[in-house]
């Protein structure tokens, strides 16, 4: 009798060691096939997948949005941007310089965009 080369490194299979064998490969042999992309069907069939946003994009999409606030009892929907803005002119009311400093530059800016505005190319 022959030996194969899996007998002849692992010694003798029995019969029933073999046909354990056999039935495995067949099992795995259908799930592989039933896995596998039908006939006619071809692609992703999910399409690529959305970019995820970077920092810049995920903050400008974040500052507008929309909140719900309380301003002088009466409840207001705002963007978060506007939020922002009107906690940091408070705080520049309050005394706080480094508001104060942040509101006159933005400020500063804002009045050269207008005077030179920016060619977005």
């Amino acid at each position: 009798m022959k030996l194969s080369t899996a007998e002849r490194h692992r010694g003798p299979i029995d019969y029933e060691q073999r046909q354990q064998e056999k039935k495995l490969r067949s099992r795995l042999w259908k799930a592989s096939q039933e896995n596998a992309v039908q006939k006619g069907i071809s692609g992703n069939l999910r399409g690529r997948p959305k970019k995820s946003l970077d920092f810049s994009d995920q903050l400008i999409k974040e500052s507008r949005a929309y909140v719900t606030i309380s301003e002088n009892g009466q409840k207001k929907r705002l963007s978060k941007q506007e939020v922002v803005i009107k906690t940091l002119f408070k705080l520049a009311m309050t005394g706080n310089i480094r508001a104060v400093r942040t509101c006159l530059d933005f400020y500063h800016e804002a009045l050269e965009g207008l005077v030179c505005p920016r060619h977005n190319s």
